[in-house]
């Protein structure tokens, strides 16, 4: 028998976002509701961030929870466009999540499925992957100069490259991130 605080730590975990869009139909929904938005506030292009390998499930793989992104974002477009209503052009930047210790595999996966897309999805008109964003545990020795090696592929496909730095780090972590890592663009969390 679970006490209150293992109840209420089990409803915790499984009521996260992260659990939620393991369900194909709760993803596809939150798509759908993401580009009504934009369509909403005249946006007309985005790039959505998303992590595939945090969404999967047995009988669903990171390329499966990619392709499922892309192609439900995908048909909100074709919709958008076949009945005239305002158009969002949305395009996709998967999230490789840097963790405390070093551990590489995350990164890794998220590189090769960055990679993989750009290769699938050429064309200019649809949905497709057009950059990678270096996230997650911010500090001396998670700075951009380490994962650079990682990175070499994603540079040779021409993916753009987003790194977080200067969040928890100081100039040191900045500069990695612009020479070390070549990120065409610093994510940077405002806090207050």
């Amino acid at each position: 028998m679970k006490s209150g605080n293992q109840e209420a730590f089990a409803v915790k975990q499984h009521g996260t976002g992260r659990q939620l869009l393991k369900d194909f139909g709760c993803l596809s929904r939150h798509i759908e509701l993401i580009y009504q938005h934009l369509r909403d506030d005249r946006v007309i292009y985005a790039e959505i961030r998303c992590s595939p390998n945090n969404y999967t499930t047995a009988d669903r793989s990171a390329w499966q929870v990619l392709e499922q992104i892309r192609a439900a974002f995908q048909r909100c477009m074709d919709d958008a466009k076949a009945s005239g209503r305002w158009f969002c052009h949305v395009n996709l930047i998967v999230i490789a999540t840097r963790k405390q210790g070093g551990d590489l595999s995350d990164i890794s996966r998220h590189l090769a499925l960055a990679i993989t897309s750009s290769q699938h999805t050429n064309e200019s008109d649809c949905c497709r992957v057009v950059g990678v964003d270096l996230a997650g545990y911010e500090a001396v020795e998670t700075r951009a100069a380490y994962f650079a090696s990682e990175f070499t592929g994603i540079h040779r496909c021409g993916v753009a490259i987003t790194a977080h730095a200067g969040e928890n780090d100081d100039a040191e972590g900045i500069w990695q991130a612009v020479f070390k890592l070549h990120a065409r663009r610093l994510g940077l969390h405002e806090t207050q």
